[in-house]
Protein backbone atom coordinates (compact mmCIF):
# COMPACT_ATOMS: atom_id res chain seq x y z
CA UNK A 1 0.00 0.00 0.00
CA UNK A 2 1.13 3.22 -1.04
CA UNK A 3 1.97 5.80 2.14
CA UNK A 4 -1.19 8.03 1.98
CA UNK A 5 -2.81 10.02 4.96
CA UNK A 6 -6.25 10.66 6.38
CA UNK A 7 -7.16 11.97 9.33
CA UNK A 8 -10.26 11.66 11.81
CA UNK A 9 -10.64 14.83 14.65
CA UNK A 10 -12.88 15.43 17.39
CA UNK A 11 -11.88 17.88 19.35
CA UNK A 12 -9.39 19.74 16.86
CA UNK A 13 -12.74 20.12 14.63
CA UNK A 14 -9.84 19.85 11.28
CA UNK A 15 -7.28 22.10 12.64
CA UNK A 16 -5.16 18.58 12.04
CA UNK A 17 -6.19 18.58 8.12
CA UNK A 18 -6.04 21.94 7.55
CA UNK A 19 -1.97 22.06 9.00
CA UNK A 20 -1.47 19.27 6.66
CA UNK A 21 -3.25 20.41 3.38
CA UNK A 22 -1.17 24.20 4.31
CA UNK A 23 1.88 22.36 2.90
CA UNK A 24 2.69 22.54 -0.91
CA UNK A 25 2.78 18.79 -2.38
CA UNK A 26 -0.17 17.63 0.62
CA UNK A 27 -2.07 15.94 -2.42
CA UNK A 28 0.74 13.75 -3.01
CA UNK A 29 -0.29 11.80 0.24
CA UNK A 30 -3.46 13.57 2.01
CA UNK A 31 -6.80 11.69 1.07
CA UNK A 32 -9.02 13.02 3.58
CA UNK A 33 -10.30 14.18 6.74
CA UNK A 34 -13.58 13.59 8.87
CA UNK A 35 -14.45 15.81 11.68
CA UNK A 36 -16.53 13.97 14.05
CA UNK A 37 -17.92 15.64 17.21
CA UNK A 38 -19.91 13.29 19.10
CA UNK A 39 -20.50 10.08 20.07
CA UNK A 40 -23.12 9.09 17.15
CA UNK A 41 -20.82 10.20 14.52
CA UNK A 42 -17.46 8.60 15.50
CA UNK A 43 -19.77 5.35 16.14
CA UNK A 44 -21.49 5.77 12.56
CA UNK A 45 -18.60 6.61 10.57
CA UNK A 46 -15.32 5.47 12.33
CA UNK A 47 -16.95 2.60 13.81
CA UNK A 48 -16.40 3.45 17.53
CA UNK A 49 -17.62 0.68 20.11
CA UNK A 50 -20.81 2.98 21.82
CA UNK A 51 -20.34 0.97 25.03
CA UNK A 52 -16.72 1.96 25.74
CA UNK A 53 -17.04 5.80 24.16
CA UNK A 54 -19.85 6.52 26.66
CA UNK A 55 -17.72 4.99 29.55
CA UNK A 56 -15.28 8.28 29.01
CA UNK A 57 -17.38 10.38 27.01
CA UNK A 58 -15.33 8.98 23.69
CA UNK A 59 -11.99 10.51 25.39
CA UNK A 60 -9.38 7.30 25.90
CA UNK A 61 -6.92 5.96 24.21
CA UNK A 62 -8.87 3.26 22.54
CA UNK A 63 -11.43 5.50 21.28
CA UNK A 64 -8.48 7.26 19.53
CA UNK A 65 -7.20 4.32 18.45
CA UNK A 66 -11.01 3.00 17.23
CA UNK A 67 -11.40 6.44 15.57
CA UNK A 68 -7.92 6.17 13.85
CA UNK A 69 -8.40 2.86 12.32
CA UNK A 70 -11.86 3.41 11.37
CA UNK A 71 -10.64 6.77 9.37
CA UNK A 72 -7.72 4.63 7.75
CA UNK A 73 -10.64 2.17 6.28
CA UNK A 74 -13.05 5.08 5.77
CA UNK A 75 -10.24 6.68 3.59
CA UNK A 76 -8.28 3.90 1.97
CA UNK A 77 -5.27 5.11 3.28
CA UNK A 78 -2.05 3.13 5.13
CA UNK A 79 -1.82 5.93 7.91
CA UNK A 80 -4.82 7.26 10.09
CA UNK A 81 -4.27 10.03 12.63
CA UNK A 82 -7.08 11.05 15.14
CA UNK A 83 -7.73 13.24 17.88
CA UNK A 84 -10.15 12.94 20.53
CA UNK A 85 -9.93 15.17 23.93
CA UNK A 86 -11.42 17.20 26.37
CA UNK A 87 -10.34 20.62 25.40
CA UNK A 88 -11.31 22.94 28.43
CA UNK A 89 -11.45 22.36 31.73
CA UNK A 90 -13.73 18.61 32.67
CA UNK A 91 -15.36 16.66 35.48
CA UNK A 92 -16.07 12.63 35.20
CA UNK A 93 -19.24 13.16 37.22
CA UNK A 94 -21.13 16.49 38.34
CA UNK A 95 -20.08 16.02 41.92
CA UNK A 96 -16.26 15.69 41.16
CA UNK A 97 -13.70 18.27 40.78
CA UNK A 98 -12.74 20.22 37.97
CA UNK A 99 -9.90 18.26 36.24
CA UNK A 100 -7.35 20.06 33.29
CA UNK A 101 -8.15 18.56 29.89
CA UNK A 102 -6.44 15.73 28.17
CA UNK A 103 -6.42 14.55 24.95
CA UNK A 104 -4.75 11.27 22.96
CA UNK A 105 -3.65 11.18 20.01
CA UNK A 106 -3.15 7.69 17.95
CA UNK A 107 -1.55 6.97 14.32
CA UNK A 108 -2.42 3.69 12.65
CA UNK A 109 -0.63 1.50 9.83
CA UNK A 110 -2.32 -0.67 8.43
CA UNK A 111 0.31 -2.32 6.79
CA UNK A 112 1.46 -3.09 9.93
CA UNK A 113 -1.44 -3.03 12.02
CA UNK A 114 0.33 -1.40 14.34
CA UNK A 115 -0.92 2.03 16.54
CA UNK A 116 1.91 5.09 18.11
CA UNK A 117 -0.21 6.82 20.53
CA UNK A 118 0.34 10.01 22.25
CA UNK A 119 -1.31 11.07 25.60
CA UNK A 120 -1.61 15.04 25.56
CA UNK A 121 -1.29 17.28 28.78
CA UNK A 122 -2.45 20.30 29.33
CA UNK A 123 0.08 22.89 31.33
CA UNK A 124 -2.47 24.64 33.02
CA UNK A 125 -2.15 28.25 31.15
CA UNK A 126 -3.31 27.67 27.89
CA UNK A 127 -6.76 28.30 26.92
CA UNK A 128 -8.99 26.06 24.56
CA UNK A 129 -7.42 27.13 21.53
CA UNK A 130 -4.18 26.72 22.48
CA UNK A 131 -4.39 23.60 23.58
CA UNK A 132 -6.19 22.36 20.51
CA UNK A 133 -3.25 23.59 18.60
CA UNK A 134 -0.91 21.78 20.58
CA UNK A 135 -3.05 18.57 20.50
CA UNK A 136 -2.43 19.69 16.42
CA UNK A 137 1.91 19.63 16.46
CA UNK A 138 1.75 16.46 18.44
CA UNK A 139 -0.52 14.89 15.95
CA UNK A 140 1.40 16.48 12.85
CA UNK A 141 5.19 15.26 14.68
CA UNK A 142 3.89 12.17 15.24
CA UNK A 143 2.49 11.41 12.04
CA UNK A 144 5.78 12.72 10.58
CA UNK A 145 7.60 9.96 13.18
CA UNK A 146 5.84 7.51 11.66
CA UNK A 147 5.84 7.67 7.74
CA UNK A 148 7.84 8.50 5.07
CA UNK A 149 5.28 10.66 3.27
CA UNK A 150 5.45 14.05 5.21
CA UNK A 151 7.65 16.32 6.19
Amino acid sequence: MTSTVSVAESCTGGLLADALVSVSGASRYFEGGIVCYNIDQKCRHLGVDRNEAAKCSCVSKGVARQMARGCAILFGTRFASSTTGFAEPYRERPTDALQLPIAFVSVYDRDRDAYTDVQVEHDGLMDRNAFRRRIVDVAKSTLVANTSCIS
